[in-house]
């Protein structure tokens, strides 16, 4: 049996359609959504511990939701693509 990670980080894009990574995600501890990435895993029933980026993918529904874990990263702090910001622990 796999032992539930800790922590999963999810970016905006495709996301996961198969038994395992979606029961890893349910079973996480710990889940990271990078910006849009919220609305994926609302989706799918998840409910992020944490949100971070510069929301400029988030819909105003989700920052009214989540609002008390949104983690915004500054403007000047933006110089690659929003997961390559992201550091996993």
């Amino acid at each position: 049996m796999i032992a539930p990670y800790n922590c999963v980080v999810v970016a905006n894009g495709r996301f996961p359609q198969t038994a395992l990574p979606l029961h890893l995600l349910h079973q996480a501890s710990v889940v990271i959504a990078c910006d849009g990435a919220v609305e994926a895993l609302d989706k799918a029933g998840i409910t992020p511990t944490a949100i971070v980026g510069d929301l400029d993918s988030i819909p105003s529904r989700f920052r009214e939701q989540y609002a008390d874990r949104i983690h915004i990263v500054e403007a000047q702090e933006i110089i690659r693509p929003d997961l390559d910001r992201k550091s996993v622990v």
